[in-house]
C-alpha cells in the first residue's frame, strides 16, 4: 500500500521523512513555500490534487522499480492500492 502526505501548514515537517517518495519530496519542496505564502486553506482543491498525484506517482514508481511486484500485479496475485490518511479525522480513504 502507498501512503500519501496530506499537505497542510505543517507539511514541511514531512519533507525530510525517509518514507516520503523522492517524487513526493520534490512536489512538496516546491509547493510548500508557495502554498504557505498564498495560504493552504485558500486552495483546498489544488492541495488535494497534489496529494492525489503523489499517491499515483508513488504507485507507478513501485511498479516500475520492482520487477517482482510488477509481475505479481500483472498476474493478479497482488494489488497495490493508494490511500489517503486524513490527519484530522483519522479516516483512511482508499483510492481506485
Amino acid at each position: 500500500m502507498t501512503v500519501a502526505i496530506q499537505i497542510s501548514p505543517s507539511a514541511s515537517l514531512f519533507v525530510k521523512d525517509p518514507q516520503v517518495s523522492s517524487t513526493g519530496r520534490s512536489i512538496l519542496k516546491h509547493a510548500i513555500p508557495l502554498m504557505q505564502e498564498l495560504g493552504f486553506e485558500k486552495y483546498p482543491e489544488f492541495v488535494q490534487k497534489v496529494a492525489d498525484l503523489n499517491v499515483e506517482l508513488s504507485i507507478e514508481k513501485i511498479k516500475r522499480d520492482s520487477e517482482v511486484l510488477r509481475e505479481m500485479c500483472e498476474k493478479g496475485e497482488l494489488a497495490i492500492v493508494g490511500a489517503m490518511y486524513d490527519v484530522h479525522t483519522g479516516e483512511v480513504v482508499f483510492m481506485n
